[in-house]
């Protein structure tokens, strides 16, 4: 998508700068910008810009998703959700402007660094746990929790932003609880840190035969990792990876699981 002059020269009378392109989306870019009260003023506040293209996005997520995400950015305050710091709408492009994450996403950081040890995944877990335990508190569900969707701040702690690694019961097209399905895709990410890996085989294997696995707990882990694992963390990706939603704990139970409360963090 690009830019025309009159958009960045309105976006600049307003104090808001976009630097370089950082990511794409499905209706827009990602940026990394900053923000400056004043021409005259030499500090500025670093931050990332989401873009919408209005003329490129589908009716459903203009008129739902983008509102429901906008309304959810601008409620919710809480220290490992990403803090929006404005919205502003030129032309047919709306910018949200909010912290920006000096470490990228967690998808990045799995790339370039590997696996993450059971210490820090537990951490971030953590963090993870508590920010979307405050959302179902508040009686919203993300949606779309991923990897790509967990941003990583200069202090390495972690900023959920974007309300999929898709549970099976959404799979399968079955009537489905939000708040159930956000715990699983946390369990999806939790794996996926420990072992940097999918826990479930895609491949070149069709979705009956996924869902298959899904569905017999099948779970993939490198052996050499996981006898290394503790047997709280095991529990806990044993339980939460439950394929029946109904026998899933919800995000409070997680919260009280040892492999949790080892954390001395307010969830």
């Amino acid at each position: 998508m690009l830019l025309n002059v009159s958009l960045m020269k309105s976006l600049n009378s307003r104090g808001y700068y976009l630097e370089k392109k950082i990511g794409q989306g499905s209706f827009g870019s990602v940026y990394q910008a900053f923000y400056r009260r004043r021409p005259y003023i030499k500090k500025k506040q670093k931050l990332a810009c989401k873009t919408v293209n209005g003329s490129e996005a589908s009716e459903i997520f203009l008129n739902k998703f983008l509102p429901r995400e906008v309304e959810v950015l601008c409620l919710v305050k809480h220290q490992y959700i990403a803090e929006i710091h404005s919205i502003l709408q030129c032309q047919d492009i709306a910018f949200i402007f909010m912290a920006f994450a000096e470490n990228g996403d967690l998808l990045k950081y799995l790339t370039g660094n590997g696996k993450v040890d059971e210490p820090q995944s537990r951490i971030w877990f953590s963090q993870m746990v508590s920010a979307i335990k405050y959302l179902h508190s508040l009686h919203y569900a993300h949606r779309d929790i991923k990897c790509e969707n967990i941003l990583i701040s200069k202090e390495m702690n972690i900023r959920i932003t974007d309300f999929a690694y898709i549970a099976p019961e959404i799979l399968q097209h079955l009537p489905y609880d939000p708040l159930i399905s956000d715990v699983w895709a946390l369990g999806i990410v939790l794996t996926i840190m420990l072992f940097n890996d999918f826990p479930f085989e895609f491949g070149k294997k069709s979705m009956f035969k996924v869902l298959k696995n899904i569905r017999q707990k099948n779970v993939c882990m490198d052996r050499k990792i996981a006898t290394k694992l503790s047997a709280d963390c095991l529990k806990t990706i044993n339980k939460i990876l439950e394929p029946n939603p109904t026998y899933r704990p919800s995000i409070n139970e997680v919260a009280g699981m040892p492999f949790i409360i080892k954390n001395i963090i307010d969830i």
